[in-house]
């Protein structure tokens, strides 16, 4: 019986370890800051868009947007949530600008699913 609990307490205790890296590496991922082009912006119909350059120190002409967003929250979370931190963050509440048709990258606009509306 000893040795039975023994040998679940290793296995116990080698799982402890590798949820602990896990949960390392995610934090190491959220915390990182890699300088970039990142702005939030709200449009005419209120929903939220980001800008996101790919590249470390990209600007905004090597931006992907991605939304909508029901909020700016919302669209932070996201950012947050998948991606390194951009360094810097510009946020345009106004609402004066139209939904994006495409990034100013010309590539699509990257919808982020219904979980983050």
């Amino acid at each position: 019986m000893k040795r039975e609990q023994k040998k679940q307490s290793k296995v116990l205790q080698k799982l402890a370890t590798l949820k602990q890296a896990s949960l390392v590496r995610r934090v190491a991922k959220i915390l990182a800051s890699v300088s970039r082009y990142c702005e939030i912006y709200k449009v005419k119909d209120g929903t939220w868009y980001m800008d996101l350059a790919t590249k470390e120190y990209g600007d905004q002409d090597d931006a992907t947007t991605y939304g909508p967003f029901d909020s700016e929250g919302a669209a932070q979370q996201y950012l947050f949530g998948n991606f390194a931190n951009p360094g810097s963050l510009y946020t345009d509440g106004s609402g004066k600008r139209r939904a994006p048709k495409k990034s100013p990258n010309g590539r699509p606009v990257e919808n982020p699913g219904r979980f983050w509306r």
